[in-house]
């Protein structure tokens, strides 16, 4: 539900100043403080532009959000591993949501220079070692695994318009 209540707020009215405070309020009453903390510092990250990594940042916010609200932050990744996945579990939701994100002008890396490159890592990630541990393992895979296909589409596609350029 907050999930949707954010992109609501942050993509679907642009930051207004009500769905913000809505939002927020939502928040507060919805998970623990230091947990609403941190959801409502990422969205403000968002609407600021303070998003590294072409904003692929935002998922490693969201994935220690996720771990500390089922109090899972040191059993399922080790914390140098955090970021890393974190970065990659975006990836995987960029390019799922990549035509739509691209027709409704939202934030997505695939707008970047580099987008090759992180559609490359997330090819060759072994997600199922990293995740290995999880308790939800089934629904994160299949998501990953169709994102892998799809990313591996993107860069044949992208190979072959290049030989087919010169």
């Amino acid at each position: 539900m907050l999930a949707s209540a954010f992109d609501y707020a942050s993509d679907g009215v642009c930051f207004q100043h009500d769905a913000i405070t809505t939002f927020k309020s939502l928040v507060q009453d919805t998970v623990p403080r230091d947990v609403g903390l941190q959801i409502i510092e990422l969205i403000e990250r968002k609407q600021q532009c303070r998003l590294k990594v072409q904003g692929l940042e935002r998922g490693v916010s969201t994935l220690e959000i996720v771990l500390s609200h089922f109090g899972q932050h040191n059993r399922l990744l080790a914390d140098g591993d955090v970021y890393d996945a974190g970065i990659l579990c975006q990836i995987v939701d960029d390019v799922l949501d990549f035509e739509g994100d691209m027709d409704r002008g939202e934030l997505n890396f695939m707008r970047g220079s580099n987008f090759c490159e992180h559609l490359s890592a997330l090819v060759e990630w072994n997600y199922i070692d990293r995740f290995r541990r999880s308790a939800y393992p089934l629904a994160l895979f299949r998501a990953i695994g169709k994102a892998q296909v799809k990313a591996r589409k993107l860069l044949d596609s992208r190979d072959a318009f290049l030989r087919s350029s010169t």
